[in-house]
């Protein structure tokens, strides 16, 4: 299972005519039947955000409407589309879950935006052409599918033709450069469920994790620890332990888990230090006024979180896109003493993974009772990571009465309490909310700190076949 796969001849003369018989304006319902709606009767629609034209063959989906079931598609599509199924099985040697099934339509000047078509890396998108773009007009229709890695791998969309790809990686689709000429792919989704969830939780007490890796040093005669060499801080690990880094870098991956818990991750005075940036004053340099809370660097309520945020840093790429991904975000413009406080939390978790993580953005969240986050991803990139630092009232001790929990959707719906001094890494695609204290009177505060691992990033391997 590459990331990116091309298929030549994935179907035959035959089948091409066999897939050609669905892409007519008539509904793909069994029987016909009318559901008094195109995009119910299996008709074609234009989605606007997508700039084309799609019709929905089958959606299984848990939250999805029946009519979209298997079960009420014509025959001659239902056997089609597990032919197809049953044919990339077979290549790939898995039993690749069924999600979505549609087809894609477009002519000229319907570009399709950049985009992911799922948050995880065991979604898979199969693409077959069906349209008319061949080897022999390519040169004058043009129609590419681009992928947004270092390369920008462009695809050619000929008839025949199939692209199986992990559906996290951004691409587009590129319109006919002529009129009269359509571009049609058969669009199947898969889940690998044998890289499905659960994820892997660790969990780490921060300060044993340094000790013990200095005393492993000493045993291993790699570099003498002395009584004053116990200090756990990171500073002090890397000066007396030089050559057992260059040890332990060698190990390095073991710790990038996809979820990390981290208990006394800061101690009592890093603990003051950071909760000097939740008042409600601007963390701006100079106290520059620029006119928005927000831009400000100060509270403010965001309605599809449920919960006030405070942004400090934004140096997000614009291809993945941020709405505060701005100048005024720059880590220059923001108080001495915060930057300080950010520099010092990202040399720690660099220290701890032995990845030099590239630092995208950080922000304070706020929550009350009533304030529950909703379900959500932090990014759809596999290499993306979220370290949050608890800094807010809930300690062990009130915790039965406060609640508020961080919740992954896992099998296990694994459920983390946010202790201050605690700390949680994990993968941003992972899907969680943050529950919201249970009584009034308590405050759940996260200092949240957004990084992307240049090591993982793109780009992916492609493999012709």
């Amino acid at each position: 299972m590459k990331d990116i796969t091309i298929y030549e001849n994935f179907i035959n003369d035959e089948e091409l005519e066999e897939a050609r018989q669905f892409i007519g304006d008539e509904s793909l319902n069994l029987d016909n039947k009318d559901l008094g709606h195109p995009s119910l009767n299996r008709q074609w629609v234009f989605i606007s955000i997508d700039n084309a034209y799609k019709k929905v063959l089958v959606d299984l989906r848990p939250t999805r409407d029946w009519a979209f079931d298997m079960e009420n598609i014509i025959p001659s599509a239902k056997k089609f589309i597990l032919k197809m199924k049953n044919r990339i099985d077979k290549y790939t040697n898995i039993n690749l879950d069924l999600e979505r099934v549609y087809l894609n339509r477009q002519v000229h000047g319907q570009d399709v935006p950049l985009h992911v078509d799922g948050d995880t890396p065991n979604i898979y998108t199969l693409l077959i052409y069906i349209g008319d773009i061949t080897h022999e007009n390519y040169d004058k229709t043009g129609g590419d599918l681009e992928f947004k890695n270092k390369e920008n791998t462009r695809i050619e969309p000929f008839t025949k033709r199939a692209v199986l790809f992990k559906g996290y990686i951004p691409h587009q689709a590129y319109a006919p450069l002529v009129p009269g000429i359509t571009r049609i792919s058969f669009a199947i989704k898969f889940v690998d469920t044998a890289n499905k969830l659960p994820f892997v939780v660790k969990y780490m007490d921060y300060d044993k994790h340094l000790l013990s890796r200095l005393m492993q040093t000493s045993l291993n005669g790699l570099a003498g620890v002395s009584g004053a060499d116990l200090d756990p801080s990171p500073e002090s690990l890397c000066k007396s332990a030089a050559e057992a880094e260059t040890h332990t870098r060698r190990r390095s991956r073991q710790c990038m888990k996809d979820i990390t818990i981290f208990e006394n991750f800061i101690n009592d005075e890093e603990l003051e230090e950071a909760r000097q940036f939740i008042g409600d004053e601007s963390l701006n340099l100079d106290n520059k006024d620029l006119g928005h809370p927000s831009l400000n660097r100060q509270w403010h309520f965001l309605e599809e979180d449920n919960a006030y945020k405070k942004h400090l840093i934004d140096l997000t790429p614009k291809v993945f896109g941020s709405a505060n991904s701005a100048p005024g975000y720059s880590i220059e413009n923001l108080i001495p003493s915060a930057k300080k406080f950010i520099l010092k939390i990202k040399n720690r978790i660099d220290k701890y993974t032995n990845i030099n993580l590239d630092l995208e953005r950080v922000y304070l969240n706020r929550q009350v009772i009533g304030q529950d986050v909703v379900l959500h991803t932090d990014d759809t990139r596999p290499n993306f990571y979220t370290l949050l630092i608890y800094i807010g009232d809930i300690t062990p001790e009130n915790y039965d009465k406060t609640g508020g929990d961080l919740e992954f959707k896992n099998k296990e719906n694994t459920r983390i309490e946010p202790f201050t001094k605690r700390a949680v890494l994990f993968k941003g695609y992972i899907p969680h909310q943050a529950y919201a204290p249970l009584v009034p009177g308590i405050t759940r505060i996260s200092f949240a700190f957004k990084f992307s691992c240049m090591s993982e990033q793109l780009p992916f391997v492609v493999e012709y076949i």
